[in-house]
C-alpha cells in the first residue's frame, strides 16, 4: 500500500487507495457495510457462502495490509461530522424560525400595548404572548 500523510489519510482514507484491486475495495467497502458488529469471521463465512474461494487468512491479510480498520474508524469520523454539520444546519434554520415567531409575536404586544386598538387580547393574554416570545428568544439565544 502506498504511504499517506496523516491529514490526507484522515480524510480520504477509506476512498479507493492507490494500487488497491477494485476487487480488494469492494471487500472493504462491504466489510464497512456489515456496520458496527462487522468482524472478519463473519465476513468470511458470506464470502463462502457466496462460493468465493478466499481464504481467512488471505482475507486478514488483506484487511491488514490494506488499513482496514483504521479505513473504518476513519470513515465514521467523516459521515459522524457530515451528520453534525447537518444537525448544525437544521438547528441554525429552526432558530431562525423561532426569530421570526418572537418578531411576530412581539409586534403583536408592541402594537397592542401602544394602540390599545385591534386587538381583544385581555392583559393576561398579553402577559402570557410576552412570556411565551420571551422564552422563545432565550432558547433561541442558548
Amino acid at each position: 500500500m502506498q504511504e499517506t500523510s496523516n491529514e490526507q489519510f484522515e480524510y480520504d482514507s477509506w476512498l479507493r487507495q492507490i494500487g488497491e484491486l477494485k476487487s480488494q475495495f469492494k471487500a472493504f467497502e462491504y466489510y464497512y457495510d456489515m456496520g458496527a458488529g462487522r468482524s472478519y469471521g463473519d465476513m468470511y463465512m458470506q464470502i463462502i457462502k457466496a462460493g468465493g474461494k478466499l481464504s481467512f487468512q488471505a482475507l486478514c491479510q488483506m484487511a491488514e495490509d490494506w488499513e482496514w480498520d483504521a479505513r473504518v474508524m476513519s470513515k465514521s469520523i467523516h459521515e459522524f461530522k457530515k451528520y453534525q454539520e447537518q444537525q448544525d444546519k437544521l438547528e441554525d434554520e429552526m432558530d431562525d424560525r423561532r426569530k421570526t415567531m418572537v418578531n411576530a409575536i412581539q409586534s403583536r404586544v408592541a402594537n397592542t400595548l401602544n394602540t390599545g386598538v385591534g386587538d381583544t387580547l385581555s392583559p393576561q393574554e398579553l402577559s402570557g404572548w410576552l412570556k411565551l416570545a420571551t422564552d422563545l428568544e432565550d432558547r433561541v439565544r442558548r
